[in-house]
């Protein structure tokens, strides 16, 4: 019965997630062909090795902006702060979407070169001609960078295996220039390949800045404070209106304003939405929890339970290679779905059964009335005054754990910046690093992410666990007292403190939060 059950399921997912031969076509030249081709470039490096690629030194803009960035949030807060909308900037939430871009950070530190390295290759040896730093090949490397984009964009929202990687980005349930920042691990490891079809013939060093610019552009369209630009402007470039409509939840802006820099190709591929209702914010159901780990990994944990359920070799394969998230949902909810539908068609009877018993009284009231002689009180029109009852569709709670203290919500602000400010120095040592001590300074900093998180959270033993992440971070310090004694010194000190706070200050057991 169950299976019969997944398989009305499934054939009903998959009749509304057929695409058009067009789409397929269309599908098939933007995405489908520089994926393969991608593959076959990692293979062709994996075989003749690309030892003999020297990259030119390019400088990570991303990484230099991180001033600009705490500018423009503190800006965005104040602006809240003045209009009387701080509700806007959650403290949790804030350090949630941060978190994520400093676990993105993190994970492409130990890959880093991965968007590089396989451009510079086809570059270096299929390049078809050799091209200058002009203003004219700039103008066109910035159009195909942001053609790259809009289609890398939309297959990671339509593709299960890409949307892994990027449902992170709109996990937040509230809209700052924080949630710029909420970023995707696993996004890395497929957004290159949409850029790749450019190294026939641009240099590496000016697909690195438009790379890099079309993120950096992105930050200042996550606020709430600017509600429109001027018309042109909104015309040809992505806005914060644009993309507040992107990452709404609202049945008519779902799968939206893929733009990146510009809104020109949304446009052109009939994917463009204007902002008309007010969004709201996140996916389409809660996932209550601010670990780091279950935001980053949750949909692959969802796609596993989904691919259990449903039966057939072939729906797995498709869950993976085919369709997208709205699959998942409409065999999670399809109960709920037919419900809805059963209610949509109830209703169109009776309101089909209503107006054909109206018609047929009008008429026997036409031919009364004729055989009648006229009155008065006949040529007065009589109106009937009807109540109409509106339902209220009740919004979805957000999720809003915080500590049990105001003390423990200090003490997790507190790691939170020092978490932030030892990344800093991380991501400026990286690069001469061995990648052992890399993956061994990584797995610390996501610990003490993870830890912050879970004081949020109110997990359960949360404090045993943050004492120990203090005692692996002092062993880590001493384990590296060559880098640098001042850092190692105050580190070790904090650790301490940390400690001491713990065991003789806080002494109140976090609990899990009932909602």
């Amino acid at each position: 019965m169950e299976i019969e059950a997944n398989q009305k399921a499934v054939d009903y997912a998959v009749n509304h997630e057929a695409k058009s031969w067009k789409k397929w076509g269309l599908y098939f030249i933007a995405g489908i062909v520089p994926i393969i081709g991608s593959l076959m470039v990692l293979l062709l490096m994996m075989v003749y090795g690309y030892d003999e690629i020297v990259l030119p030194n390019m400088p990570d803009y991303i990484a230099n902006a991180v001033p600009f960035f705490i500018l423009g949030i503190l800006v965005d807060l104040f602006v809240c702060w003045r209009k009387g909308t701080i509700n806007e900037f959650r403290l949790n939430d804030s350090i949630s979407s941060i978190s994520m871009g400093a676990f993105q950070q993190l994970i492409g530190s130990t890959v880093k070169g991965l968007s590089v390295f396989p451009y510079a290759y086809v570059h270096y040896h299929f390049r078809i001609i050799d091209v200058y730093d002009t203003w004219l090949n700039w103008c066109i490397m910035f159009i195909a960078v942001e053609y790259g984009y809009y289609w890398f964009h939309r297959f990671s929202h339509e593709w299960n295996l890409m949307w892994a990687g990027h449902v992170v980005h709109h996990t937040s349930e509230e809209y700052n220039l924080t949630t710029a920042l909420r970023q995707g691990s696993l996004s890395q490891f497929f957004s290159w390949m949409f850029y790749l079809p450019a190294a026939f013939v641009f240099p590496v060093g000016l697909y690195n800045f438009h790379n890099q610019w079309n993120t950096l552009y992105q930050f200042w369209i996550h606020t709430q404070n600017i509600r429109k630009m001027p018309a042109a402007f909104e015309y040809i470039f992505n806005t914060p209106s644009h993309h507040r409509v992107h990452h709404g939840r609202n049945i008519k802006y779902i799968d939206k304003n893929f733009g990146g820099t510009l809104i020109i190709f949304d446009r052109i591929f009939k994917t463009f939405e204007p902002e008309v209702d007010p969004p709201l914010y996140g996916i389409s159901h809660g996932l209550g929890s601010w670990n780091p780990f279950y935001l980053q990994f949750h949909h692959l944990l969802e796609m596993k339970e989904v691919c259990d359920k449903i039966p057939g070799n072939w729906n797995k394969i498709r869950l993976l290679l085919d369709v997208g998230p709205a699959f998942l949902w409409k065999i999670n909810n399809y109960e709920l779905i037919m419900k809805r539908e059963r209610m949509k068609e109830r209703k169109n009877k009776q309101a089909t059964k209503k107006a054909t018993t109206n018609g047929s009284n009008n008429i026997n009231n036409g031919i009364h009335n004729e055989s009648q002689p006229n009155s008065p009180s006949d040529s007065k029109p009589k109106t009937v005054k009807k109540k109409v009852v509106r339902r209220k569709r009740k919004k979805r709670a957000k999720y809003d754990a915080n500590p049990k203290t105001i003390g423990l919500t200090i003490y997790a602000t507190i790691q939170f910046i020092l978490c932030i400010v030892q990344l800093a120095i991380y991501l400026q040592i990286a690069k001469y690093s061995a990648f052992g001590d890399k993956l061994l300074a990584v797995s610390v900093l996501l610990f003490q992410l993870y830890t912050v998180a879970g004081i949020f959270d109110q997990i359960e033993n949360i404090k045993v666990l943050e004492l120990l992440r203090n005692v692996i971070h002092m062993f880590l310090m001493v384990y590296t007292f060559g880098i640098s004694a001042y850092i190692t010194v105050t580190s070790i000190i904090v650790s301490v403190l940390s400690c001491s706070y713990l065991i003789f200050f806080e002494r109140g057991e976090a609990t899990i939060k009932e909602d």
